[in-house]
């Protein structure tokens, strides 16, 4: 993904790449993170989750270069 240009913006999409969650349930475990080959997805989720919740327009995520 090389519209992430700073060095901060890097580092955040790293940190998904890298997420990761396990816990312990009763019948067994469970995994979460995020598959590669779903990362742009997830990204752009997560960018219009973002404007959704600062009652920005979807709209505004075509401006973020995610679309």
């Amino acid at each position: 993904m090389e519209r992430f240009s700073s060095n901060e913006e890097s580092e955040k999409l790293q940190a998904l790449q890298n997420f990761r969650y396990y816990q312990e349930l009763e019948t067994g475990s469970m995994w979460v993170r995020v598959m590669p080959a779903e990362m742009d997805i997830t990204v752009k989720l997560l960018a219009e989750s973002f404007a959704a919740s600062m009652l920005l327009p979807v709209g505004y995520v075509s401006l973020w270069g995610l679309r």
